[in-house]
């Protein structure tokens, strides 16, 4: 993707807001590529990962089925909308596939890859199953989803991410679970997200995480498994934020962006 990298580097655009994805970047030293095109204008500049279409088509469906109590069959009938909708607005300026040999994701693949998806999320999430997974039996229904932390730091623009699910009514010491839906297929995330969701929620005292208890954990949903994360990083998180921050102005003030060999 190198004349992609050479096009987006004359734009000066980065914004310097914080989301839980970007840290986990920062940390994990992941490439910038994928977050530079993230923000520059997508639509107009580069063709849509067929990733991203079918994880942010699963987030949708999942939103909907908890606010709008649909069932399994409107789920799986908004999930195959989702995957049209998607192709339909990427026609134009083109879709590509992951890089990956182990990636098995393709564009052929996308409606049943929804299909099966929505259909595991349903049978290891939903109060209506009878094999729900016993961690969510713990915890009152519905969650809230997609909740919005937009919260200050002082000398940063702050943090502005969104958390896919956050299950209350939990046990003592874990009232409250942060969950994030991953649709890869890899079954292994960084718990910086998490993390950074827990800091967040502390500060809109909707959370109180301590050392040694459970924050939530990510949901690997075709794999079926739950990966926890315990143990808050704590004041870890405010500098992870403003290294965070640092490195999107050393992008504005240069221009330059890393890529790895894969983009």
């Amino acid at each position: 993707m190198s004349n992609d990298a050479q096009a987006l580097n004359q734009r000066d655009y980065v914004p310097l807001w914080t989301r839980a994805s970007d840290a986990r970047r920062t940390l994990h030293g992941e490439c910038d590529m994928q977050y530079y095109l993230t923000f520059i204008h997508p639509e107009e500049n580069y063709a849509d990962p067929t990733w991203f279409g079918l994880g942010t088509g699963f987030h949708t469906v999942v939103e909907e089925v908890v606010e709008d109590d649909l069932d399994l069959d409107q789920a799986l009938w908004s999930g195959q909308l989702e995957i049209e909708l998607w192709l339909e607005a990427t026609e134009k300026r083109g879709r590509f596939e992951s890089p990956s040999n182990k990636a098995k994701r393709t564009l052929e693949s996308m409606p049943e890859d929804m299909d099966r998806m929505i259909r595991k999320w349903f049978r290891d999430v939903h109060p209506d199953s009878d094999k729900r997974l016993g961690l969510y039996d713990d915890y009152d229904w519905p969650p809230k989803v997609e909740h919005i932390i937009d919260t200050q730091l002082e000398g940063t623009s702050g943090l502005r991410t969104t958390v896919d699910a956050i299950f209350t009514g939990g046990p003592r010491g874990r009232k409250t679970a942060i969950v994030d839906w991953k649709t890869g297929a890899n079954p292994k995330a960084a718990d910086v997200q998490i993390q950074v969701y827990a800091w967040g929620l502390k500060q809109e005292g909707l959370m109180s995480p301590t050392q040694n208890r459970s924050l939530g954990w990510f949901h690997h949903v075709d794999h079926g498994k739950l990966q926890k994360v315990s143990s808050y990083w704590g004041e870890m998180i405010p500098e992870l934020i403003r290294k965070t921050e640092r490195e999107k102005r050393e992008i504005q003030a240069t221009g330059k962006v890393l890529a790895t060999p894969d983009w």
